[in-house]
């Protein structure tokens, strides 16, 4: 049966103490969007790379050229931590894993205050991630997802990431993230987003039915589910995105097509994961028989897209 709870109930205390922790946290300098023109150079050549203008880990597209472009102005500038702590989230940007974290170094040695700055922690978060330091990575994500207005451009982005991030420690991490989750879900409401992310920490966590009731539910479309499932450009978990849509796609009876995912998912997935991608992707391989036409329990097969299951 479904997991989402109805939201007509009241909230327990513990979730209202959750929803306080989302709001933003004082401490941290963390320059937003919609805060005043930054006047430093260095901060200022940063700005259209900020996680709120582009929420990525690695740019494509035009945002590729910008980012060499402004890392060639910042590397003219004065050598400071803020230089190379700018230079460490370009170099991210760009996919630069090693330099990136070479910069950082440098910028830490000058100033261990440096990842005060919103991006450059961010930037530090998904170095620990592209490392496998999967638990640091994702208690680093959340600290700053529960600093970020709870409207902010992102956020949610973020939060998932960090589950995701969560989850790839290995098994004994699922049920802390099916619990953050549910909670989120509760307090939040339902989201495409959140549908995904959850029903994957379900279907990992052995909770196959109630995942699958997530994914079958009205108005959630093949297009939501294929949004949805889709992290940040540059995630070193891109591949869950291939194992959530496989399990849309069993939960909608199209093995053929979850075969193409979670072979993927199966293939290239986080490690930990791998063994429960291949028998989701076993699962997928097998023809279930297809009753007579006519007989009893027989079922018309409609195109989803006309009707989606219930």
């Amino acid at each position: 049966m479904p997991t989402v709870p109805a939201m007509r109930h009241r909230a327990p205390p513990a979730l209202l103490a959750l929803a306080v922790a989302l709001a933003p946290a004082a401490g941290r300098a963390v320059d937003w969007p919609d805060a005043p023109v930054e006047t430093a150079p260095v901060t200022q050549a940063l700005a259209p790379f900020r996680w709120g203008r582009a929420p990525v880990w690695v740019a494509t597209g035009s945002l590729t050229l910008t980012a060499r472009v402004a890392l060639t102005q910042v590397t003219a500038m004065s050598p400071s931590a803020e230089r190379e702590a700018a230079r460490a989230v370009l170099l991210r940007l760009l996919g630069d894993e090693v330099e990136s974290a070479r910069a950082l170094s440098r910028a830490r040695a000058r100033d261990p205050h440096v990842d005060d700055d919103f991006d450059v922690a961010l930037t530090a978060a998904w170095l620990d991630a592209r490392a496998g330091q999967w638990t640091d990575a994702a208690d680093r994500l959340d600290a700053l997802v529960v600093e970020m207005p709870s409207a902010a451009s992102g956020q949610d982005s973020l939060a998932f990431e960090a589950a995701r991030w969560r989850m790839a420690a290995g098994p004994e991490s699922v049920a802390a993230v099916v619990r953050a989750l549910e909670a989120r879900l509760l307090l939040l409401g339902p989201t495409p987003a959140l549908r995904v992310t959850l029903a994957l920490a379900l279907a990992r966590a052995g909770r196959r039915p109630e995942a699958d009731a997530l994914l079958r539910e009205r108005a959630f479309l093949e297009g939501a589910a294929i949004a949805a499932a889709r992290p940040p450009h540059g995630s070193p978990v891109a591949t869950d995105a291939n194992a959530a849509f496989g399990l849309w796609l069993l939960a909608h009876d199209r093995r053929p097509d979850a075969r193409v995912q979670l072979e993927i998912a199966a293939r290239e997935g986080v490690a930990a994961w791998r063994p429960t991608h291949e028998r989701w992707l076993a699962e997928a391989t097998v023809t279930p028989p297809r009753p007579r036409p006519g007989a009893v329990g027989a079922v018309v097969s409609r195109p989803m897209r006309d009707e989606p299951d219930e």
